[in-house]
């Protein structure tokens, strides 16, 4: 598969702290992997908090259940087809532009 096929991808710890983040995910969002690996989401996006995206990891920390759903982005201004699944640490997170 194509990087440019591959969805976007990271896994964050149960503060939403950056452990991994994929290339695909550092050419959509413009980041060099120092910006991000490490840093909170909030951090990284401050403009993001109580906005789609946030709340629903949020949710899938709390309730321990995988979300996949079609989200607005604030911070791509676009909609995001997105997959996020809690792990033993936090979450891992895929999303691709959504058509």
């Amino acid at each position: 598969m194509p990087l440019s096929d591959r969805p976007a991808y990271c896994t964050v710890d149960r503060e939403l702290r950056f452990l991994s983040v994929n290339d695909t995910m550092l050419r959509v969002l413009g980041k060099a992997r120092e910006e991000m690996v490490g840093r909170t989401y909030l951090e990284v996006y401050p403009q993001a908090e109580g906005g789609e995206v946030h709340l629903a990891l949020q949710r899938a920390l709390k309730s321990l259940t995988p979300q996949k759903e079609r989200l607005w982005s604030r911070p791509l201004n676009r909609s995001l087809d997105m997959e996020i699944y809690p792990v033993a640490d936090g979450l891992q997170v895929a999303f691709s532009p959504a058509d």
